[in-house]
């Protein structure tokens, strides 16, 4: 697995996740890649939206990954969870703690005048990102395709793949066939282990 037929690649995105930008842009970039979210879900993120939570990676060690829940209006599912891998959640923890505040209700990811970033400025922190790298420039979309693609190929089943993208099951297959958090979580570790970040030397 290399490119995927996407518009980036394994390099293009260990230089995004290895570049010299802000810690809130590093952590937006690898959120946004290890979680399949939308940027109108990670803008709705307050500083306590993610938790750690212990799991184990391909080589047996025991790290922190993040797990949370994200609000979305545009389908059915009001509120959906998701991970984070052990890099990005360090990469959030980084930039919390260069933020410290007592407000944990506060939006995650803030404008420099304090406001909440909206999904347009997701974006182009993205896009900045790409030309300051000179890569080309990349959308939200391209990141969970990219995902989604890791996800497939590391053998998830439909039902997994559905959850950890933020899309709803009908009623009678959530019933029958919704996986268990902690199977969840097994998937998605599978899922993330071809990222370059992951990837031994």
């Amino acid at each position: 697995m290399k490119n995927y037929g996407l518009s980036i690649s394994n390099d293009g995105l260990a230089i995004l996740a290895n570049s010299n930008v802000s810690v809130r842009d590093r952590a937006i970039f690898m959120i946004l890649a290890e979680s399949g979210l939308r940027a109108s879900e990670l803008t709705e993120l307050d500083r306590a939206s993610v938790l750690p939570q212990s799991c184990i990676i391909r080589n047996g060690q025991v790290q922190t990954c993040g797990h949370g829940e994200a609000k979305q209006n545009k389908y059915r599912c009001r509120v959906r969870e998701f991970f984070v891998g052990p890099a990005a959640f360090a990469a959030l923890q980084e930039y919390l703690a260069a933020t410290l505040t007592d407000d944990i209700e506060q939006p995650m990811f803030c404008k420099r005048d304090g406001r909440r970033l909206q999904p347009w400025g997701i974006q182009k922190t993205i896009r900045e990102m790409c030309v300051k790298l000179d890569q080309l420039p990349i959308g939200i979309h391209a990141l969970r395709q990219s995902l989604a693609l890791r996800f497939v190929y590391a053998g998830l089943s439909i039902h997994s793949l559905r959850r950890v993208l933020g899309y709803c099951d009908s009623e009678q297959s959530q019933v029958i066939m919704r996986p268990t958090r902690d199977l969840l979580l097994r998937d998605y570790l599978r899922g993330i282990e071809s990222f370059p970040w992951y990837q031994k030397p």
